[in-house]
C-alpha cells in the first residue's frame, strides 16, 4: 500500500538545473563587470590627478545588493537542495514502511491461519483423552464387576470342598474328579482376585458413581463374600452395626476398600481366631472398626502399610498370596470419598483399623 503517489524531481538534477541557471545569471553579470572594468581602465587611462583615481576606483566595484542576492541564491538552493534529498529519503523509508507492513500482515494471517489448526488439533486431541478415558473408565468398571460377580460363586465352590471331604460315599474317581474342580476354581479364584486388584489400583483416576446407600448393607456383602475363607479357617466374624446409617459412595468401589480390609485380617489370622467389626456414627462421621487377632504389624511396617505395593514382615497364615495392593487401593478409595483410615497394631496383638466417613 503506497500512500504518498507524487512524481519526485532526483534532487542531483534539481541541483543540476539550479546551480546551471545561477552560473548562467553569474556568468552574464561578470560579463557585464568585465566590460565595465574595460571601460573604467580606458578611462583611468586618460585620468592624472589622484581625486580622479579615487572616483574611478569607486564607480569599478560591484554594488552591494548584487553580492547579497548572489548569496540568497546560494542559500536558497543549498536549502531547497537539502529538503528535496530529504523527502527523497522519506519516501524511499515510506515505501520500504508500506512494503514491510504489507510483508507483517501476510506473515501475520499465515500465522493466524496456522493458530487455528494447532488448536483445533488440540481440541480434536482433547476430545479423543477425554473419549478415550471415559472408555477406559467403562472398561474397568465391566471388568470390576464382571470379577466381582465371578469371585463369590468361586468361594462357594472352594467352600463345598471341606463338605465333600468328610463325605465317605463317594468314590475314588468322584473324589479325584471333584478335586480337580477344586483346584481349578481355586486357580480361577487367584486370577479374579488379582484381576479385582490390579484393576482398582488405578482407582485415583477413575470418577465414582456415588448413591445415598445403606452403610450395613454394604458391609454384609463383604462380610458374605468372605464368610466362606473365614469358615475354611474355623474364624468367627462377630459384628455389631447401625442399620439406620445413609452415606453418599460408590457402593461398587467401597466394598473393594472393605474387602480388602476384612480379607487380610482374615488371611494374616491363625485359624479359630476371631474377627471384630463395628459400625457407629457421632455427628460428623461414620466409624467403621475392623479389628482381629493375627499376628500384628510393626512400627517400621506402619510406615510403608498404605503404600503401593509395599511388602511387610507379616506372612498369610495359611499360604494366601499378596500382592501389596490392598490397602494402598483401599486408602485410595477412602480419600477419594473424602474420609480417612488410621490402623493401630502391635505385633502379637492384632490390628485395629479404622475408617472415617463424612455424613
Amino acid at each position: 500500500m503506497i500512500k504518498n503517489s507524487k512524481i519526485n524531481i532526483s534532487p542531483v538534477v534539481f541541483f543540476v538545473l539550479i546551480f546551471f541557471l545561477s552560473g548562467l545569471i553569474i556568468g552574464q553579470n561578470l560579463s557585464d563587470s568585465v566590460a565595465v572594468s574595460k571601460n573604467q581602465i580606458d578611462t583611468l587611462q586618460t585620468m592624472e590627478t589622484p581625486e580622479d583615481l579615487m572616483e574611478a576606483d569607486m564607480s569599478a566595484s560591484l554594488p552591494r545588493w548584487i553580492i547579497f542576492f548572489f548569496l540568497l541564491i546560494i542559500v536558497v538552493i543549498l536549502f531547497v537542495t537539502v529538503g528535496k534529498i530529504g523527502q527523497f529519503r522519506i519516501n524511499i523509508l515510506e515505501r520500504r514502511k508500506d512494503k514491510l507492513e504489507d510483508l507483517v500482515m501476510e506473515r501475520t494471517a499465515d500465522l493466524l491461519k496456522e493458530k487455528e489448526k494447532v488448536e483445533n488439533l488440540l481440541e480434536q486431541s482433547e476430545l479423543a483423552k477425554m473419549q478415550l478415558k471415559e472408555a477406559n473408565e467403562i472398561k474397568s468398571k465391566r471388568i470390576h464387576i464382571a470379577a466381582h460377580d465371578l469371585k463369590n460363586p468361586l468361594q462357594a465352590i472352594i467352600g463345598f470342598e471341606f463338605l465333600l471331604k468328610e463325605d465317605n460315599c463317594l468314590s475314588e474317581d468322584i473324589r479325584d474328579g471333584m478335586g480337580a474342580i477344586f483346584k481349578s476354581s481355586r486357580k480361577m479364584l487367584n486370577i479374579v482376585s488379582e484381576l479385582l486388584t490390579t484393576e482398582s489400583s488405578d482407582i485415583h483416576s477413575m470418577r465414582l458413581n456415588k448413591s445415598i446407600s445403606n452403610f450395613a448393607g454394604i458391609v454384609d456383602e463383604v462380610i458374605l463374600a468372605n464368610k466362606i475363607r473365614a469358615n475354611q479357617k474355623e474364624q468367627k466374624i462377630l459384628t455389631e452395626l447401625d442399620r439406620s446409617i445413609y452415606v453418599d459412595v460408590d457402593p461398587i468401589w467401597m466394598i473393594k476398600a472393605i474387602d480388602n480390609i476384612l480379607s487380610n485380617a482374615i488371611k494374616y489370622s491363625e485359624n479359630g481366631k476371631s474377627i471384630w467389626i463395628d459400625l457407629i456414627k457421632n455427628s460428623c462421621n461414620l466409624i467403621l472398626t475392623i479389628r482381629d487377632e493375627g499376628q500384628g504389624i510393626s512400627e517400621s511396617d506402619k510406615d510403608k502399610l498404605f503404600k503401593k505395593f509395599s511388602r511387610i514382615n507379616s506372612i498369610p497364615t495359611d499360604g494366601e498370596s499378596s500382592t501389596g495392593l490392598g490397602l494402598y487401593i483401599a486408602k485410595d478409595i477412602i480419600e477419594k470419598h473424602l474420609g480417612e483410615i488410621s490402623v493401630e497394631s502391635h505385633l502379637k496383638k492384632g490390628a485395629k483399623f479404622t475408617i472415617k466417613l463424612p455424613l
